[in-house]
């Protein structure tokens, strides 16, 4: 039987952490469009929802109309 020590432990688990790959310029570029499109997509989502939808999420209509207020490059 192998006894896992804590040394061992922090050993194994520092292998198991990936870094994320290096990416290249265009495909920096083409996360950020990829976000950009995501928020668009979910901002027109939430623009029809009815005030029941906005109720059943526990949003208010000023939350909502905040949101739609941003502009698609703002989180």
């Amino acid at each position: 039987m192998t006894t896992l020590t804590h040394e061992r432990f922090t050993a194994v688990a520092a292998t198991a952490v990936r870094k994320p790959a290096k990416r290249g310029l265009f495909d920096g570029i083409a996360a950020t469009f990829q976000l950009w499109r995501r928020r668009i997509d979910e901002r027109n989502a939430l623009a029809a929802f009815s005030w029941r939808d906005m109720s059943d999420i526990g949003v208010s209509q000023s939350d909502v109309m905040h949101e739609l207020n941003k502009p698609f490059w703002k989180a």
